[in-house]
């Protein structure tokens, strides 16, 4: 990591020092703008977010008794897709940033690892073999049409994202 003012030596922030970023926390999107780290706290099933420039523990943006993880910031900014198992088994969730306790799921039958295509309106995830994705309008709210296949096959199941949008 290096602030976005070039000030300053590069540091790996990687998670394996969680005094970096704070006990539990492993780092999964930045803003567009590189201001805000999009955090998973795996031990407690909840997301967080760090300001670059300050130091402390992360805030909490999502914290429920269920877990949710692999958050992502869409490409404006506004909206964090995430898992979520709230349903009893994991979806694929939006949410706004900053949080209003709003949120809207996406996935019908199953998601996991939400992403964000960054060169069209869909929201990509994995439900199984299923590769998912989700067209959205942009106006004048937010919301998802049908999730449509698009491929079947298998994958190699890593820590964080497996893929990612354009």
């Amino acid at each position: 990591m290096k602030f976005a003012d070039r000030k300053g030596e590069a540091k790996l922030v990687d998670g394996s020092d969680e005094s970096e970023i704070g006990e539990g926390y492993l780092p999964t999107s930045w803003s567009p703008d590189g201001k805000v780290l999009i955090l998973n706290n795996f031990g407690a099933g909840d997301i967080g977010s760090l300001q670059m420039g300050t130091t402390g523990t992360p805030e909490r943006l999502i914290n429920s008794p269920f877990q949710e993880w692999a958050a992502a910031f869409s490409p404006d900014g506004h909206w964090l897709a995430y898992a979520s198992d709230e349903q009893g088994q994991f979806d694929a969730y939006v949410a706004p940033y900053a949080p209003t306790g709003e949120t809207l799921q996406v996935s019908t039958a199953g998601g996991e690892a939400p992403l964000w295509s960054q060169g069209s309106n869909e929201l990509f995830y994995r439900n199984g073999r299923l590769w998912m994705a989700a067209s959205y309008p942009t106006s004048p709210t937010l919301s998802f049409e049908v999730p449509r296949v698009l491929f079947e096959g298998d994958y190699l199941n890593i820590f964080g994202v497996a893929f990612k949008g354009y």
